[in-house]
């Protein structure tokens, strides 16, 4: 298997200056300084765990931060339904969709990757939206800085962002594009062009992507609590660790039938993630899905069942859909068919993990969109019953209640749209607000990217 690591040729190292900068900021924004937060004070700013088992930094980060997302005081108004925004995008050539990728880094900051399918070398695009603002600007493409750092210069393409962009230690915030083209749904074969993953500093114009690493797996999913950047991989489920302090990769196997994908995986603030494993039997029988804990080595910790997981075999299951972070440090996930679990990591004795039931309360759903404001109890998701509707569902996972709320008619006219679908999990701003991203169709029959700010009233 080829990895390619960090070229240190083309490092773009953080200046004195904003090394200066970045713990005033983080400290402002960790303490809802900033103009118009209401982020709660109780997240303290975690010393970061020092050796192997979790990150190293110069500064503390918050628990919100390494989350990726803030923590709001409980309110009355997260258990109506919210106002629904739909953002006006910049022009990007051949855009299509924005497949669930939205992230945040500590200063506030929403991030988007836009997927591009259109045209003879589709680039998957990067864009941000200010701490505060209403308009998303364009960070550059994958194809152009391919291009730049001599990747098979005019060649190479990488149409898609899929995964979230999400901030480490290293005050970096880390993104993966992916090439689909010659990829086999059965999984027997990937991508022509695999996947690359970058980094860019969030106190710049976020033109420059610096190029990290490229793989020959197409990198679905990344997620990042702090040290270690990891990217889940396709086919087979492959996990990719990427080491910001030592610029060292390390990756392991976890298995997936066919060409099931799982969209989303977890990893908690002791930097152990978690991954669906779906395998099958000798006699070719799926066997029962179950979530592994690995350590920051990659050592399997120990597996959980899940029994409402939905996998196929195939590209039909999307596995984990959406997922939420809790102050407390437990993570909510939904499987494809709509079943929540809450996962509670021990680092001494091991995680836990606990099913709480179906998100809507009819049963079955895809819940592809998961925001908890409030850090504790309160579980929003945009949920779609088989042949239905979009509807809001809010469940309360302390009282172990599910409510389904009416959308307003602006609300009803956006969601109605042809084509459309939703995702989007745990991105919060500073203003108490979070995003879902997708694709609808247009008036001019035209699929087109979608990004939508919900605004809680």
């Amino acid at each position: 298997m080829t990895v390619r690591c960090l070229d240190m040729r083309y490092t773009n190292k953080i200046s004195r200056r904003t090394l200066w900068m970045v713990p005033c900021m983080l400290l402002f924004a960790s303490f809802g300084l900033a103009l118009g937060c209401n982020s709660t004070n109780e997240d303290e700013l975690l010393p970061v765990p020092q050796g192997e088992e979790a990150g190293d930094s110069s500064f503390p980060r918050s628990k919100q931060d390494r989350f990726g997302t803030r923590f709001y005081d409980a309110s009355s108004k997260y258990r109506r339904t919210p106002k629904l925004t739909e953002l006006a995008l910049p022009s990007v050539p051949h855009a299509n969709a924005i497949w669930g990728a939205t992230g945040r880094d500590d200063l506030g900051n929403v991030y988007l990757g836009v997927f591009c399918d259109y045209g003879e070398r589709p680039s998957a695009t990067l864009c941000r939206i200010v701490a505060g603002g209403n308009v998303a600007t364009i960070l550059g493409d994958a194809n152009s800085n391919l291009d730049r750092i001599a990747f098979a210069a005019g060649e190479s393409q990488q149409a898609k962002i899929h995964g979230k962009p999400v901030q480490a230690n290293d005050g970096f915030l880390y993104f993966a594009s992916m090439d689909e083209a010659g990829e086999k749904e059965d999984g027997s074969a990937f991508p022509t062009w695999g996947s690359h993953l970058w980094r860019i500093d969030p106190l710049g114009d976020g033109s420059y992507w610096e190029h990290v690493l490229h793989v020959p797996h197409a990198l679905i999913a990344t997620a990042c609590t702090g040290r270690y950047v990891y990217a889940l991989g396709y086919f087979d489920h492959v996990v990719y660790q990427y080491d910001s302090e030592k610029s060292t990769t390390r990756v392991k196997t976890i298995g997936a039938a066919g060409g099931h994908v799982s969209r989303n995986f977890l990893v908690d603030l002791n930097e152990h993630c978690y991954i669906p494993r779906l395998t099958r039997s000798t006699n070719g029988s799926l066997r029962e899905a179950e979530l592994v804990e690995l350590d920051p080595q990659l050592n399997e910790v120990t597996t959980h069942p899940l029994p409402e997981y939905g996998g196929t075999g195939d590209s039909k299951s999307h596995g984990i859909v959406s997922f939420v972070t809790l102050r407390d440090g437990d993570m909510l996930f939904v499987t494809a068919p709509g079943a929540m679990y809450r996962l509670h990591p021990d680092s001494t004795s091991g995680s836990k993990l606990e099913r709480l039931g179906w998100v809507h309360p009819d049963g079955t759903s895809y819940a592809a969109c998961l925001i908890c404001p409030d850090g504790e109890s309160v579980v929003c998701s945009l949920a779609r019953r088989p042949n239905s509707v979009f509807q809001w569902v809010i469940n309360d996972v302390q009282a172990k209640t599910a409510e389904v709320m009416d959308f307003d008619e602006h609300a009803t006219a956006l969601l109605e749209r042809p084509s459309t679908l939703l995702y989007g999990s745990n991105t919060m701003d500073n203003q108490g607000n979070a995003y879902l991203v997708g694709r609808f169709k247009a008036d001019s029959g035209r699929i087109k990217p979608l990004a939508v700010r919900i605004e809680w009233r």
